[in-house]
């Protein structure tokens, strides 16, 4: 079939993009709170004046680092999260702390960066 120029498996792929910010005098990201499902990758955008470490580690499975890497100003870093559970990602200190919430596929209804349809 010529019309099928996608394959299933990447038909469902979202990217979802958090803004790394200076809010307030404090770097942090926007949205700090997401909630997706298995296989959405996160890709943070640099929008502050510098460029900043990202770690992105797992609260259910301590000492497992899935990222810690150094994104220029305007730069972009990018995770695709392939098992459910809750992650953080830190930026240079702990204090700047965003929450990433990975649903299992079955439970994709509940994901709120899915557009809700009436």
């Amino acid at each position: 079939n010529s019309n099928n120029l996608t394959s299933q498996d990447n038909f469902n792929d979202k990217s979802f993009y958090i803004l790394i910010k200076s809010v307030n005098n404090k770097t942090n990201f926007v949205p700090d709170k997401v909630t997706l499902t298995e296989g959405d990758k996160v890709v943070w955008l640099n929008h502050d004046n510098s460029e900043h470490r990202i770690t992105v580690g797992s609260d259910s499975r301590p000492g497992y680092q899935l990222l810690n890497s150094l994104v220029l100003q305007n730069g972009t870093i990018e995770h695709q999260f392939q098992l459910s559970g809750t992650y953080y990602s830190v930026l240079d200190d702990p204090s700047s702390r965003g929450t990433v919430t990975i649903l299992d596929k079955g439970n994709e209804d509940n994901a709120v960066s899915i557009p809700s349809e009436d």
